[in-house]
């Protein structure tokens, strides 16, 4: 059984290669040259594709944040990027990692209820409820149309995978916990369904990220789910969890525990703006990240208004400017 995150061949990229590149813009301004290496190819048949993209903070009637970089003032064109890309690449479904909506506003859920009967959504969608999405206790109704149970922990199959997802959201607060119903869901679904390829899709982060979740300067304690290592204790005992996928943490990062990978994706409110198209094979799983169609303006103000912020965020302040 292979277990690997790597790129699929779809530019005419040879898979366990060198390459050197850069990027040039129209102007004929470009990059210094950089390397990869492209993984390689999985030895099985593929069988799907999914498209995935999490913390859209969807909102209604706002504006663009510029100081943070957040873009709250285009959230159809975001969506309509995403519906363009998931219907080019034949995804067989789409998963939200959660925090669809910014304040779990009805008008914010209503408004992205119409992309949701719409094609590359469709009755093909399936969410994750985020920490966002329950601010507002219309959340419940709301996934009563979002999901065919109404339920914030369901599974399904497809093609011979399972797919968990779980609830991991807390009202009143940002930080992740698993009530009990999650937990004995997990562990009964996971009996249940022993001997499939299962990957578990939840919105806060089950296993940390060094330099991030134990920051010092930052608390980023909130990221993580409060009572992980009761999950992290049930998935031990099914060899058959391959991948647990979080988003949350607003950006790109893959770890690996007890033979279980850990991933972790970026947001699409802002930079870098992304999706992932994850290409699902008998044995093996593959993730591309790429930005949305037709963000790549945003994605660039989104970035340079977060690194002024970050700049603003570290800068000593004036009296110890002026003792230095």
């Amino acid at each position: 059984r292979q277990r690997q995150m790597c790129i699929r061949d779809r530019y005419g990229l040879n898979p366990n290669t060198q390459y050197c590149f850069r990027i040039e813009d129209e102007n004929g301004n470009y990059s210094e040259i950089q390397q990869l290496i492209t993984l390689k190819q999985p030895d099985s048949a593929y069988l799907f594709s999914i498209g995935v993209f999490t913390d859209n903070h969807h909102t209604y009637n706002e504006l663009n944040d510029n100081d943070t970089g957040f873009l709250y003032g285009v959230p159809n064109e975001m969506l309509e990027g995403l519906r363009y890309d998931f219907t080019r690449n034949s995804c067989a479904f789409v998963i939200c990692k959660g925090d669809i909506t910014d304040h779990g506003y009805q008008t914010e859920f209503d408004d992205f209820l119409v992309f949701h009967s719409s094609p590359g959504f469709g009755q093909d969608f399936y969410p994750v409820i985020g920490n966002h999405d329950k601010k507002d206790t219309y959340y419940s109704t709301a996934f009563n149309t979002l999901t065919s149970s109404g339920a914030t922990n369901y599974s399904f199959d497809y093609s011979g995978w399972h797919f968990i997802f779980l609830d991991s959201a807390k009202e009143g607060t940002d930080a992740g916990y698993f009530e009990l119903d999650t937990l004995t869901f997990l562990e009964q679904d996971l009996i249940t369904n022993q001997g499939k390829n299962t990957l578990i899709f939840l919105h806060h982060l089950v296993n940390p990220i060094p330099g991030v979740t134990d920051n010092p300067y930052v608390d980023a304690s909130y990221t993580l789910v409060e009572n992980r290592q009761a999950f992290k204790d049930i998935v031990a005992d099914y060899p058959d969890v391959w991948i647990v996928f979080s988003g949350h943490a607003h950006l790109n990062h893959v770890s690996f525990d007890n033979e279980i990978l850990y991933v972790v994706s970026g947001p699409v409110i802002h930079y870098p703006v992304q999706y992932n198209i994850l290409h699902i094979y008998e044995n093996a799983v593959v993730q591309e990240s790429r930005k949305i169609s037709g963000t790549v303006s945003l994605s660039e103000w989104s970035r340079m208004k977060m690194v002024n912020c970050c700049l603003l965020y570290t800068s000593p302040s004036p009296r110890d400017r002026t003792r230095s």
